[in-house]
């Protein structure tokens, strides 16, 4: 299969998960994109705000983790599912 580029794997990922944080987002991806310099949280984190901005994923939660830190959990929105028609066909269902 086909690798995407790692902005549209991850809405791809939100098409199949709901509610994922950045470290579920990451947990999934790890397989794929562990090896790669763009998998880190920092630019995964500006990868995921990118979305928000322009509507394909939207926060349904915030909460303090166990950590006390600040987090976030994310869904894909009806305009980001609408995008993925741009997928290769090996990766639509």
């Amino acid at each position: 299969m086909t690798k995407l580029p790692m902005k549209f794997r991850i809405l791809h990922l939100l098409s199949k998960k709901e509610n994922l944080t950045i470290h579920e987002i990451m947990n999934n991806l790890r397989d794929e994109y562990g090896t790669e310099g763009q998998f880190k949280k920092t630019i995964i984190s500006s990868y995921i705000q990118s979305l928000k901005a322009v509507g394909m994923l939207e926060t349904t939660d915030v909460y303090f983790d166990d950590n006390n830190e600040l987090t976030e959990k994310y869904n894909i929105t009806e305009y980001g599912l609408g995008r993925l028609k741009y997928l290769p066909k090996e990766w639509i269902d």
